[in-house]
């Protein structure tokens, strides 16, 4: 078992308790897609009464072992009139999706390998993450981000860079369909 492994409690609103593993680096986005009875863009999670962001990871909002995180839904209806949306995104989510688009358009990466690309991304953001001052400077980050996406290219090349792509692609899959076989 992985050392950064924890187990977090997801309260549902029948007040059902649902266990999940997770590890420090896994982001919200993967958590909600573990979540199976309640569709992914339907969900909300809340811990210590803050919503928290797709693009941000576990260890990003200091969730610890044995943390309850609050499900709710996201409530549908409204105008008939279709609206512009006026949601603001967080920093880190315009920031992870800028990072993300500009590497899947240099390696030249497919997006069904979506969840290889977070991964590869997350091991370079924990590598920036350790020589920025301050790690909720997302700029200072996601610059360092791409200095070590393009020391990465140079050293291995797209083709390899994108086999480790598909790579954790591939892992991320199996790990899913174990979970779903524990179910």
């Amino acid at each position: 078992m992985n050392i950064n492994m924890n187990q977090i409690i997801i309260k549902t609103l029948e007040n059902k308790n649902i266990a999940l593993e997770v590890d420090d680096d896994d982001l919200i986005k993967t958590i909600k897609y573990k979540i199976k009875k309640i569709p992914f863009d339907c969900q909300r999670l809340i811990f210590n009464n803050q919503q928290l962001e797709d693009y941000n990871s576990i260890k990003y909002y200091d969730i610890q072992n044995n943390s309850l995180i609050n499900l709710v839904l996201y409530l549908k209806g409204g105008a008939s009139e279709k609206k512009k949306s006026t949601r603001v995104l967080p920093p880190s989510f315009k920031a992870a999706q800028v990072v993300n688009e500009k590497i899947i358009k240099d390696v030249g990466c497919d997006r069904k390998y979506w969840f290889g690309l977070i991964k590869y991304v997350n091991t370079l953001r924990i590598q920036a993450k350790k020589e920025v001052d301050d790690e909720k400077d997302f700029e200072s980050v996601n610059k360092v981000i791409m200095d070590l996406f393009n020391q990465d290219l140079k050293s291995k090349g797209k083709n390899k860079i994108l086999k480790m792509i598909k790579y954790f692609a591939e892992e991320a899959k199996q790990e899913r369909q174990a979970r779903m076989k524990k179910k």
